[in-house]
């Protein structure tokens, strides 16, 4: 049997299902620059949806209720799959269906809960029953593509959602913007050059006194759309008086180089990494899961994490505009139920304001999932002596 129950959609009187998330707000209120042209290739990643979801809802309650007897027996992911995941017959289904619309089977995934394959323009338009038009992007120096309508495919086929059908949504840190005329930031008192935050100064102002919680032994997995360069994180402990043992282990996804995009890329990466040793400088070892910033699958990139089911503390400072979030939010609820707890920065600029995430040109998912602790910027300020 397929369980609907988390797929996004709605079944007309033909017994076709429209999948929604897809189509940018955006592209609504633009004019098409033009039909993207029918022979263009068109890589997607077709999501499946998880099965007893009802199930699933109540474990989780369960798994953080101390009252429960099955308060924190947490799964593995062989467990999480053969409870919740997809079965063998609806992997077999979406397959079927994409190879009788012509498009490649390209990768297929263990869990059965993705499958990435390609086709030409018309062959994608032809299987969703959509039109792919380009757009320019209201903010960004570049062109979009994007379905003038939400993709429709059969009632009974099992697909949660499609990514990579628009190619709207990208990865950007979730760093300070522009601010406000007449905000100004405090003063620096830190250790470091010219009186910037450094190092050591984040547990003083954080975790006082706590010399004993230090992360020792614990690895931590960091959700990164870029790259970045050794030598920088060696050159900030030996500067801020860290440790230089802490291992780095770099997981490469999507054909990724691991050589950074840009130089924002770069120093958002190296910040997390340098971040997460001042804060916890006893960690065993750290886990940078690297997606290709040209070819942007956040799925992929939370599939590694859950399948590893290795970080126990996961943290992520990118965020994206928009794009369905089914399959996103089901490996989410995995890690939960693994005891991996995803913590997502909400940008430097601290809680969203009333009706901010409704605003279609921000940059705000997946932050509003239920799924993860969201974490929003301080403003901190110290004493002259870093205290």
């Amino acid at each position: 049997m397929v369980s609907l129950a988390c797929m996004v959609s709605v079944a007309d009187a033909a017994g076709q299902r429209s999948l929604h998330g897809h189509v940018p707000p955006v592209a609504m209120r633009r004019v098409s620059v033009g039909r993207l042209p029918p022979d263009t290739p068109v890589d997607l990643c077709l999501g499946l949806p998880l099965r007893n979801t009802a199930e699933l809802e109540e474990l989780l309650r369960q798994l953080h209720d101390p009252a429960s007897p099955l308060y924190r027996h947490f799964l593995t992911p062989d467990q999480f799959n053969a409870r919740f995941g997809p079965s063998i017959q609806d992997y077999q289904a979406v397959m079927d269906f994409a190879r009788k619309n012509t498009l490649t089977v390209r990768v297929t995934s263990q869990d059965r809960r993705q499958l990435d394959v390609r086709g030409t323009a018309a062959d994608v338009e032809q299987a969703f029953h959509v039109t792919l038009r380009e757009y320019r992007h209201p903010t960004e120096n570049r062109t979009f593509r994007a379905p003038d309508t939400e993709p429709t495919v059969d009632s009974t086929l099992p697909i949660a959602d499609i990514w990579g059908l628009t190619t709207y949504p990208q990865p950007h840190p979730a760093g300070s913007g522009p601010r406000p005329l007449g905000l100004k930031p405090a003063p620096l008192s830190g250790s470091g050059p010219g009186g910037s935050y450094c190092g050591y100064d984040f547990r003083n102002a954080y975790v006082p006194g706590l010399t004993n919680l230090t992360g020792a032994g614990q690895i931590l997995g960091l959700f990164q759309a870029d790259g970045f360069y050794s030598n920088d994180i060696t050159a900030y402990e030996v500067q801020a008086g860290l440790p230089t043992n802490i291992t780095i282990q770099t997981v490469l996804l999507d054909s990724f180089s691991g050589t950074p995009s840009s130089v924002t890329g770069n120093g958002e990466v190296s910040l997390d990494i340098e971040a997460a040793i001042a804060m916890a400088p006893g960690l065993s070892r750290i886990i940078v899961y690297e997606g290709n910033p040209s070819l942007f699958y956040p799925t992929h990139i939370l599939q590694r994490i859950a399948s590893d089911n290795l970080a126990k503390q996961v943290s992520s400072s990118w965020t994206w505009s928009g794009g369905p979030n089914t399959t996103i939010d089901s490996y989410l609820q995995q890690m939960i139920t693994q005891g991996q707890s995803y913590f997502q920065a909400s940008g430097d600029d601290d809680a969203y304001t009333f009706g901010a995430m409704d605003i279609s040109t921000n940059i705000t998912s997946p932050v509003d999932s239920p799924y993860l602790t969201c974490v929003g910027g301080t403003t901190l300020s110290m004493t002259g002596t870093a205290a």
